[in-house]
């Protein structure tokens, strides 16, 4: 699957079966799952609150050694942090504190890709944040991967 502008998902940055399944559906569909008329038919997480301009959610495939993960995603459909505006910037932090005060999330780490999804190994270009709380019994760190997959040649 290519990275044009048309294309909501990019299958090939999904991290398990389960996932590439799902998304080469949505794939298929030709819609964004992070679009906010998209989300029951097409988000695989639940739900757990909307704020003014931001959607609050379980991931649906969390990092491995995460023992949990969210999503915030602006409910505007946009690909890049400079398309926010003002109150979107604001609202963010009201949807990231609700978020930590209903979970009780007392540390973890917050990660937002933006721009083309051939470069960030994102898997939706909807712009959206992860909050990742790691496991601390896992034997491994949470590993975030980033930059463009290229396989090498021998």
């Amino acid at each position: 699957m290519t990275d044009e502008p048309d294309s909501h998902v990019k299958v090939e940055n999904t991290r398990d079966d389960d996932q590439r399944r799902v998304y080469e559906e949505i794939a298929k569909a030709g819609v964004c799952p992070f679009c906010e008329e998209h989300i029951p038919k097409h988000y695989q997480g639940k739900v757990l609150s909307i704020t003014t301009h931001w959607i609050i959610a379980e991931n649906a495939w969390p990092y491995a050694n995460a023992e949990s993960q969210y999503n915030l995603i602006v409910r505007r459909h946009i690909t890049n942090i400079d398309e926010l505006s003002e109150d979107e910037k604001s609202d963010w932090w009201t949807a990231l504190t609700w978020l930590l005060e209903y979970k009780d999330i007392q540390f973890g780490a917050f990660l937002m890709r933006f721009g083309s999804t051939a470069f960030t190994t994102a898997s939706v270009s909807h712009l959206h944040g992860q909050l990742i709380v790691p496991d601390l019994k896992a034997e491994d760190k949470v590993r975030i991967p980033i930059g463009p997959s290229r396989k090498r040649k021998k």
